[in-house]
């Protein structure tokens, strides 16, 4: 009985780690996979998508910022705040795209820290 026990909350404990990955990668897809690529790329993705792909994104961050909490810092610093001087890319990616508008009022931070923490974990 105890282990039947054992064997069904961790089939729950799993289960609940799932769904939340899932509603996080969908939360993801909502607030950046419009611009950004991400999630299951689409024919209207790739024709309408303005900002460097997600998976860009993250390798940028990751080869500039080896510290995952700096990494972290960034991302939220510039996505509320961005501009020119802190952009990662090149001029051809603003000249291509323009600078990210500010997420102020469009992510909390509680929101937008969730988010960047999955990103950088994938």
């Amino acid at each position: 009985m105890k282990n039947i026990l054992i064997a069904s909350l961790s089939i729950l404990a799993l289960t609940s780690v799932l769904q939340a990955t899932q509603d996080m990668e969908e939360f993801v897809n909502k607030k950046c996979g419009i611009c950004h690529l991400a999630g299951k790329l689409t024919k209207e993705k790739l024709r309408n998508f303005s900002a460097p792909p997600m998976w860009g994104v993250t390798k940028k961050i990751k080869i500039n910022f080896p510290s995952k909490q700096d990494g972290i810092a960034f991302m939220m610093d510039f996505t509320m705040n961005p501009s020119k001087e802190k952009m990662l890319f090149p001029q051809e990616t603003i000249d291509r795209f323009g600078l990210m508008p500010s997420q102020k009022g469009n992510l909390t931070d509680k929101e937008l820290q969730d988010i960047v923490e999955y990103i950088l974990s994938k």
